[in-house]
């Protein structure tokens, strides 16, 4: 975790990698953990977990992609907390195609982000198509 300082610095970006070049979830909405770390300074994702916990009060932006695979239907969004969708994307479109949805949000120490897979929807995991960032703008 980040120590506050005036100057401190949250930022969190990752994308989803998987061999098989989608991701299904199929047993109930799915929490997608990130696999491919760009940057976590401040430590605030937790790369097994899936779950970015806030390190210091403030505002936020979240922004999340997901890749659409062909003659699949995707659905996502970012919860606050585990109970409050944020944002979301969702399309049944027959081609492939990336959906990136964002948000600006005040969010508290300990406060927790993740993004669900809807249960039965598939997502691309190929090259990177699927990413999850946030960062803190201002301190509050």
């Amino acid at each position: 975790m980040c120590h506050p300082t005036a100057n401190a610095v949250v930022v969190f970006s990752a994308g989803l990698e998987g061999r098989a070049g989608t991701t299904k979830a199929s047993n109930g909405d799915q929490i997608l953990v990130y696999n491919k770390m760009v940057i976590n300074v401040g430590g605030g994702y937790d790369d097994s977990t899936g779950i970015f916990k806030v390190p210091i009060k403030g505002l936020y932006f979240v922004t999340f992609t997901c890749g659409k695979c062909y003659n699949y239907n995707m659905g996502a969004w970012v919860t606050k907390n585990n109970h409050d969708k944020l944002i979301c994307v969702f399309d049944d479109n027959n081609g492939n195609s990336r959906i990136t949805n964002s948000i600006v949000v005040e969010m508290e120490v300990g406060d927790d982000l993740r993004v669900f897979l809807e249960n039965g929807h598939t997502i691309l995991t190929t090259c990177i198509r699927t990413t999850f960032s946030v960062f803190l703008i201002k301190r509050m």
